[in-house]
């Protein structure tokens, strides 16, 4: 079974939890606080079980990055910022999407 957690992106950058596989979101516009779903795919799921699953569609979520690149931004931002706000994370969040760069601050 693949195995599902329901979260906001405010709790993705602030790194509230253990994340872990790909973060699903509707389609723009986002903000801190749109839903979405960190979607894992284990490794004995029943093979017939389809990845994603096939709750991403009744609810219009699509693939937007996987957790290593999340941690990267968040990272990339620490690093310039030393705490960056929620609000520079969620910056640096959308200029790595739109860019495939991390942003300068």
């Amino acid at each position: 079974m693949n195995k599902m957690l329901a979260v906001t992106i405010r709790e993705v950058l602030e790194q509230k939890g253990e994340f872990f596989g790909w973060l699903f979101l509707p389609s723009k516009p986002w903000t801190l606080d749109t839903n979405g779903l960190f979607i894992q795919e284990d490794k004995d799921s029943d093979p017939s079980e389809p990845f994603p699953p096939i709750i991403v569609e009744p609810c219009r979520l699509s693939a937007v990055l996987d957790w290593a690149s999340i941690e990267d931004i968040v990272l990339n931002a620490k690093e310039q910022v030393g705490r960056p706000s929620v609000d520079n994370l969620f910056k640096a969040f959308i200029f790595y999407i739109e860019n495939d760069a991390f942003i300068t601050f």
